[in-house]
């Protein structure tokens, strides 16, 4: 057995970090060596390569799993290497949960994750346990025994700016009307990566049930592991729709959807999470649904939302694709007006501010927002460069130094596709490092390049 330097990894967002704290000295008092960054990074040595050794160098890792996660550069970047160590090690990665909405991890829909949302005493200790026998790949049983004392935290609430900029804009909307009202009954609505799409898929189903019916609107999530047989794919498929019959494959599937469409006359389906998942099954999946739409006409509605793997499917495979013929909407991004509606303290030169500082790219939109401070507005542009140089937006690239220089010598890069040959333009657009204007791909903005540009030298 490989002897590692840490028992748990803690990944997590700083909102989270005094429970985190609380939760990392249980863990430490029950005996367990913790990777917590308050305790464990060393100042003035690299940051991405401490998370990097710290998750190579644990035997577990835990995913503090609020909906703000999803936000937070380095859980998304730490995301990929927890899912990359969970591929080679079942078992690795353990979501710690609290009620309420997940953040937009594919794997969350396909793993047992540990509730710590009764902040209760009894209830914590119970989900204390339950974690710790997790560590341990053991059975929690029915007797809960801690082998040491424990702090209560105090119950871990969501970020207050994100409640506040919980709700969709006009144009959000008005955008999510359009997909309802086209006369496509197949559409994909696709986003580039740190979009937060909960709430427009929230708003999707609430506006369908008014158009369909309250019991006429089903989102579903297909199995996300890779090696998910085509059996136990649309088996799981079928019960998350809670359909009455079994679905071991697609023709059982569809004929399972047909008699639903036929007792409740019209059918709105939102696939979420569609990215990810054994690619065989995937692509039999959406070659049922898109022959099932072509049959049934306006009776049945389907919306795929997803990102770069959707688009693959859709764009990948040319005239191959199952997903040809569906109609494509882009996750809209912020405007002044809904800027303004999220965020009633900013005012409208504040709003134009932010989003030319921004480019209008979503995760550095809202760290802007956060450190905004109207008394003092030139000190931001230092500090969203810092927070990407800290936060890792170029990390994936780290080795491509060499294709990427020229790149960022350039405003204006090569003809805008959503599904460019060139891996690397590709890679960087659906990271959303570029955006399209006049017809051509650009930075998203002039901090975007000065990142890329200082981390792989000018």
């Amino acid at each position: 057995m490989a002897e590692f330097e840490y028992d748990v990894f803690l990944s997590h967002r700083s909102v989270n970090k005094p429970w985190v704290e609380i939760l990392a000295r249980n863990l430490n008092a029950c005996g367990l060596r913790v990777f917590f960054d308050q305790w464990s990074l060393i100042p003035g040595h690299s940051l991405p390569q401490q998370l990097h050794d710290g998750i190579q160098g644990a035997r577990k890792a835990l995913l503090v799993a609020t909906p703000e996660a999803a936000d937070s550069g380095w859980v998304a970047e730490e995301h990929d290497a927890l899912l990359s160590r969970r591929t080679q090690q079942p078992g690795f990665l353990i979501p710690l949960t609290f009620g309420g909405d997940l953040p937009d991890f594919a794997f969350l829909r396909n793993v047992l994750t540990v509730d710590f949302s009764d902040p209760s005493p009894a209830a914590y200790r119970d989900a204390l346990h339950r974690l710790l026998c997790g560590i341990q790949d053991k059975p929690p049983g029915y007797n809960i025994e801690l082998p040491a004392a424990i702090q209560i935290p105090e119950p871990i609430s969501s970020d207050p700016k994100r409640a506040e900029a919980g709700r969709l804009s006009g144009g959000e909307q008005a955008a999510v009307g359009n997909m309802l009202a086209g006369t496509n009954n197949m559409q994909l609505l696709l986003a580039q990566k740190g979009v937060d799409r909960t709430l427009m898929q929230k708003a999707i189903l609430k506006q369908g049930e008014q158009r369909f019916g309250a019991h006429n609107c089903l989102h579903a999530s297909p199995l996300t592991s890779l090696d998910a047989t085509t059996e136990k794919y649309f088996s799981a498929f079928g019960r998350s729709l809670k359909l009455n019959r079994p679905t071991p494959d697609a023709d059982e599937l569809r004929f399972a959807l047909e008699d639903l469409i036929h007792e409740r006359g019209r059918l709105l389906l939102l696939l979420t999470r569609f990215d990810d998942g054994a690619d065989e099954p995937r692509k039999a999946l959406a070659n049922m649904l898109r022959t099932l739409c072509e049959e049934q006409g306006d009776k049945l509605r389907i919306i795929f939302c997803g990102g770069q793997k959707l688009a693959a499917l859709r764009y990948g495979s040319a005239i191959l694709s199952p997903l040809q013929n569906a109609e494509v909407t882009f996750w809209p991004e912020s405007a002044p007006a809904d800027l303004m509606q999220r965020h009633p303290q900013l005012d409208e030169p504040a709003c134009n501010r932010l989003l030319a500082l921004t480019g209008r790219q979503p995760v550095l939109l809202r760290a802007a927002i956060e450190r905004h401070d109207p008394t003092d507005p030139d000190r931001l542009a230092d500090d969203l460069l810092d927070y990407m140089c800290c936060n890792g937006f170029f990390s994936p690239y780290r080795d491509q130094g060499a294709q990427l220089r020229p790149l960022l010598q350039r405003e204006q890069l090569a003809p805008h596709d959503y599904w460019p040959s060139d891996l690397l333009l590709r890679a960087l657009f659906w990271d959303n490092l570029l955006t399209r204007k006049g017809g051509h791909f650009v930075w998203r903005c002039p901090l975007v390049r000065q990142c890329g540009l200082k981390m792989v030298g000018s």
